[in-house]
């Protein structure tokens, strides 16, 4: 957050990190300061952009990102690090999902399976 020179890169309540679109002015800095490769950028828009996890949802309603709710086999899993993982021993799923394998926002996780 601290590498965008024009401040559009900030963090909600909920520790979620979120790109204004009409603060951000292409200049790439924040994708090589970013340590979990999270942000791309736009080629058509000029712009950087990531995944919101969905904060209308989230922050507004108590809700999963719709990522985690659509996944058709339950591979995403989404809130606070221990919260997942002792959901993740509870279905007791090893091997598929690793601590490899998890992608950290802010204090929150979302695991992929590959």
């Amino acid at each position: 957050m601290d590498a965008c020179p024009s401040e559009a890169i900030s963090k909600n309540e909920n520790g979620i990190v979120l790109v204004e679109e009409k603060l951000c002015t292409g200049c790439k800095l924040c994708l090589t300061a970013c340590p979990i490769s999270a942000l791309q950028f736009n080629i058509e828009k000029s712009i950087v952009e990531k995944c919101t996890l969905c904060p209308h949802l989230v922050s507004d309603k108590g809700l999963e990102p719709a990522c985690v709710v659509a996944c058709p086999t339950g591979a995403l899993y989404f809130g606070e690090t221990n919260n997942v993982i002792n959901r993740i021993r509870e279905r007791r799923i090893k091997s598929v999902f690793s601590l490899r394998g998890a992608v950290v926002y802010g204090g929150l996780v979302e695991y992929h399976q590959k």
